[in-house]
């Protein structure tokens, strides 16, 4: 995944706040399906590799972005968002078309799925207002959210540093064992990448009410 010079300019003239509100919007207002945050993130991490912004506030910030674009995905469609997912023109289009995953996802695992269409491009736009429409608790979904977001930040940051020298930065950053575990990390991510979307549901949840 590669980073315009128009994005990259953006995050340096805006910094974290940028980063905050496109995180957030790829999820609250389901833009993600047009305009995903992954860039956004990409090109924050190599400028902060340069020197342009801090690591800690660009994680911070994309973290920050990602739960609270999420949160407000997902009571748009606890209080009767099915309207989001019956969107006309391209948007509509491609939801409808991830939207069966992510509910697929959430319907098998209710709370790990959510984790782990944190993990999947398009799909994780759809799953807030999924998990609201199929009545997930709130603060269980909040819980494994978080741990989905986590994983989903440290993944762009690792393709980011990568971009910047990769193991030599990170080790740099965060020590040969701090390095381990973050690498360790996006191996777990990739594992339940792998494991769970490609499986077939056993049942279906039924459909929205009209």
């Amino acid at each position: 995944m590669t980073t315009s010079p128009e994005t990259a300019a953006l995050v340096a003239d805006f910094g974290p706040w940028f980063i905050f509100l496109v995180a957030f919007l790829e999820t609250s207002f389901i833009t993600g399906l047009l305009v995903p945050c992954g860039p956004v993130i990409i090109a924050a991490v190599v400028l902060a590799g340069e020197g342009v912004l801090s690591f800690p506030s660009v994680v911070a910030a994309a973290m920050g972005g990602a739960l609270a674009g999420d949160s407000v995905g997902y009571w748009v469609g606890r209080g009767g968002g099915v309207a989001v997912l019956k969107a006309r023109g391209r948007l509509g289009v491609v939801a409808r078309r991830v939207e069966p995953r992510a509910r697929n996802l959430i319907h098998r695992h209710p709370a790990a799925g959510i984790a782990v269409a944190r993990l999947l491009s398009f799909v994780r736009t759809l799953m807030p207002p999924v998990a609201g429409i199929a009545g997930v608790e709130y603060r269980r979904f909040l819980l494994w959210d978080f741990v989905g977001v986590t994983l989903w930040a440290l993944a762009y940051v690792g393709i980011g540093l990568a971009a910047e020298g990769g193991w030599s930065v990170l080790r740099e950053l965060l020590g040969k064992g701090g390095a381990l575990v973050f690498i360790a990390l996006l191996v777990a991510g990739w594992i339940l990448l792998r494991r769970h979307p490609g499986r077939r549901a056993r049942r279906s949840i039924p459909p929205p009410p009209n």
